[in-house]
């Protein structure tokens, strides 16, 4: 039960690292001017999926530390790493929806939402970090 939520939440980020070469790839193809293929829809779907097992992961641990452990804060660092990447996803599923819905020329919110993911992209990397030390301090 307790490996549930490290084998979601690092699947997120696998899934999050495929969504973010996506736009990457859409970034250099417009301001570089590569011939790159930029799969819209899937970057959209994934993107969508990896913001939600995230969200829901987040959700989880939160509650399995409360359940096993009677307090989330044990894992301080896991803990409030998680809450200092639940902005970064908000914003970030709430632009990318816009971006998708109403389509049309723009400059300021792509760049915003890529600057955006990009740093929820560093807050996973550090969570996959910090939760590595929840399961070797407490799960071994």
């Amino acid at each position: 039960m307790l490996w549930f939520h490290p084998v979601f939440q690092a699947l997120a980020t696998l899934v999050g690292l495929y969504v973010l070469w996506e736009g990457i790839k859409r970034s250099l193809a417009l301001h570089a001017k590569m011939r790159l293929r930029f799969q819209w829809r899937r970057h959209v779907f994934w993107g969508k999926v990896a913001c939600c097992i995230w969200f829901f992961g987040m959700l989880g641990g939160a509650g399995l530390a409360r359940f096993f452990w009677s307090y989330s804060g044990l894992t301080e660092k896991h803990f409030y790493g998680a809450l200092l990447m639940l902005p970064f996803l908000l914003i970030g599923y709430v632009t990318g929806h816009t971006l998708d819905s109403r389509k049309k020329k723009r400059i300021v919110l792509p760049l915003f939402h890529g600057l955006n993911n990009l740093i929820l992209m560093g807050c996973a990397g550090w969570q996959l970090w910090t939760g590595y030390d929840v399961i070797m301090l407490f799960l071994l």
